[in-house]
């Protein structure tokens, strides 16, 4: 998590044992990534125009993958409905199977 924000991993681990509320942890670590330096050479400063139009293809592409998973999770809710109406038909007397088809 320290790479990922960062910061010194001994600093974040100190500084996640002190009471602070949220709002002050974020201000610390926004002071300590200026202190390290380490953000701005990560994320180099870019025209708006130029990250608006990065951000909005990032979520487009987002977006495309959530569709493609929820379809996938769907499907797969579908067939356990399948499956689990199947095996409930084969354990049932005949007259019941005839009543789930209509």
């Amino acid at each position: 998590m320290a790479t990922d924000l960062g910061v010194n991993v001994q600093w974040l681990a100190h500084q996640l044992t002190q009471p602070y509320t949220f709002g002050l942890f974020f201000e610390k670590i926004e002071q300590r990534q200026q202190q390290e330096g380490n953000w701005a050479q990560r994320w180099q400063k870019v025209e708006i125009r130029q990250a608006i139009t990065e951000l909005r293809l990032d979520l487009d592409r987002l977006h495309k993958k959530c569709d493609r998973v929820s379809q996938h999770i769907a499907v797969q809710s579908r067939v356990r409905y399948i499956r689990k109406g199947a095996m409930h038909c084969a354990l049932t007397p005949s007259s019941k199977v005839y009543s789930m088809q209509r």
